[in-house]
């Protein structure tokens, strides 16, 4: 069976797209390597490869800012947090560092989905203020909270402003731009074919984006679902699906791409009861060996999904010798790691 992505790539090679001209975006880097594979591996002639994007660098390119790292957007927001408030009412920067990363992320969503800076703060100001309200009396604690929620829109814009003198910017404030720009962007890219591959869920910023793009003829996007929930009115896996095939303006002309019906096809499943947490990462070991030894290309489409995130390790060591490359997907942690006892022990 030919995996989504090799389905796309025949697709497109059966359309006669020239791969050269052709920008890939996709939801992660990962996917992208699996693109890149999969065209090498698919076509039979050398070519100058396509650009392929994750849908972050991509709208970082639009952008045209880098996204700042957690450290520095921490840093800059205290000191705009200094700026705007008086010595007096203000947190110093360890008491700061416990609710700076909420605000981070809070003005990371409130740019991701584009939502209007003025009135989202000044209804969360004012709701404030009336939780507030029934007070007997308005200690300095309480005033000063709800000084803190009306200088939240300062906050934000000095915050960006200082990110953007740097050419740098928080990834919801260079999507808030890139929307911006996405105008000028796509006249300037005329000559040149878009695919988008694999999207389900989108927040507005990148709905505004891709709508822009598809009103170019020539660009493509393929969605990574199947026909039997696609065709379920009800069901979550489909549900961000059906709404943009409600309300985008594309979809009343094109069709949806990339539906596939696999998940109605017969499958064998085998039921395996182990004891305990370390065996099961020892038979997987010895499964892996199996199908090494006897067909060792199905190690490329075998996948062996955790229920437990702590087996990661014991899972590592069953792994034979003689498999040398896999690919992990999923985090590890830090506590559990080797070095974070060692050091728990000598603390």
């Amino acid at each position: 069976m030919q995996s989504f992505i090799e389905e796309v790539v025949l697709e497109l090679i059966q359309s006669g797209t020239n791969f050269t001209q052709t920008v890939f975006v996709l939801p992660s880097k990962r996917a992208g390597t699996f693109l890149k594979n999969s065209i090498s591996n698919t076509l039979n002639k050398t070519i100058f490869g396509p650009e392929i994007y994750s849908i972050e660098t991509f709208v970082e390119k639009i952008s045209g800012l880098t996204y700042a790292t957690n450290t520095e957007q921490l840093f800059a927001l205290y000191n705009s947090y200094s700026t705007i408030t008086k010595e007096k009412d203000r947190d110093n920067f360890l008491r700061f560092s416990k609710w700076g990363q909420t605000i981070l992320q809070d003005f990371n969503e409130i740019d991701r989905y584009l939502i209007s800076t003025k009135d989202i703060f000044s209804h969360l100001s004012a709701v404030q203020e009336l939780n507030t309200y029934l007070e007997d009396e308005k200690t300095p604690l309480i005033e000063n909270y709800i000084k803190f929620w009306n200088t939240l829109e300062a906050l934000y814009t000095h915050f960006n402003a200082s990110l953007f003198e740097k050419g740098i910017a928080t990834q919801g404030y260079a999507y808030r731009t890139a929307t911006a720009n996405i105008e000028d962007f796509t006249k300037k890219q005329s000559n040149k074919k878009f695919v988008f591959i694999g999207f389900n869920a989108l927040n507005k910023a990148e709905e505004k984006i891709i709508q822009k793009l598809l009103e170019i003829p020539t660009t493509d996007i393929f969605w990574d679902i199947d026909a039997h929930f696609l065709n379920d009115p009800i069901h979550d896996a489909s549900y961000f699906i059906r709404q943009h095939l409600k309300t985008w303006n594309y979809f009343k002309t094109n069709k949806l791409k990339g539906i596939s019906a696999n998940y109605i096809t017969p499958k064998n499943f085998k039921l395996i009861g182990v004891p305990k947490n370390i065996s099961q990462a020892k038979y997987i070991g010895n499964l892996l060996e199996e199908i090494n030894v006897t067909n060792s290309k199905k190690l490329e489409n075998t996948a062996i999904v955790l229920g437990d995130e702590n087996l990661l390790n014991p899972l590592m060591n069953a792994i034979p010798d003689n498999i040398a490359r896999v690919n992990i997907t999923m985090g590890y942690p830090i506590n559990k790691t080797p070095i974070a006892v060692l050091f728990n022990l000598y603390f």
